[in-house]
């Protein structure tokens, strides 16, 4: 009889009805998440470092942070997730919860000496509770003339906070990354030209995409633009 390590493995450890709906999510979605002996290891190393908070990047339909999130001390807080739509253009929609990034402080910046550019999230900005130590982050960049380049994030996420602020931190940087939405939002016009000359106006760099249309971008008096 042949034993199969890895099946016994994967069987070894039951997921609860929470991690199998999700898993069951992800085959419906097509997208591949951990195993459940894979699940079971990150949940080990978690609780071997008696982890507090957890931040996961490329989350599947969430197996793999469910699993970590029964490896986190009692007084941590679970992990950073963002659930994406994605249309047929490519054009994406994002449903954030901060979790553990909300506790962002200035003392988590590593040494700035070899930095020679930084991107800044709009989610970590529009959050109450992490936005007071972002903007500080961004005054410690500015001081050491480290280029900044912002994303402000989806449209939806930005009307929580007034225009007015967010045009502010667009101006502290030094270009912008967003999306045809997003810049006839922030350049408050419908006409995608006169909306990145608004942008402009606050910052020197402006790359706007355009979904399957490619994407534009100006910076001072030069200007590009690219097709897929």
């Amino acid at each position: 009889m042949k034993f199969d390590l890895a099946q016994f493995s994967d069987n070894y450890i039951p997921e609860d009805p929470h991690q199998t709906a999700a898993r069951e999510k992800g085959v419906e979605l097509g997208v591949v998440d951990a195993t459940p002996g894979s699940g079971a290891f990150l949940r080990y190393v978690a609780s071997l470092i008696s982890a507090q908070s957890v931040v996961e990047v490329g989350t599947g339909s969430g197996v793999g942070t469910l699993w970590l999130l029964k490896g986190l001390m009692n007084s941590g807080r679970p992990s950073g997730v963002v659930v994406i739509l994605v249309d047929s253009n490519g054009e994406r929609t994002m449903f954030p919860d901060n979790g553990a990034n909300a506790d962002l402080e200035v003392g988590d910046l590593p040494p700035l000496d070899d930095i020679d550019g930084v991107f800044l999230s709009g989610y970590a900005l529009l959050d109450f509770r992490s936005r007071e130590a972002s903007l500080a982050m961004v005054r410690k960049f500015r001081e050491k003339n480290i280029p900044i380049y912002f994303d402000p994030t989806t449209t939806g996420a930005m009307k929580v906070v007034p225009k007015s602020e967010i045009l502010e931190w667009v101006g502290m940087c030094d270009g912008i990354l967003l999306n045809n939405e997003e810049a006839r939002y922030l350049g408050e016009s419908d006409d995608i030209e006169e909306a990145e000359a608004n942008l402009q106006k606050l910052t020197p760099l402006v790359v706007i995409k355009l979904g399957s249309r490619g994407a534009t971008g100006v910076y001072k008096d030069q200007f590009a633009k690219f097709r897929l």
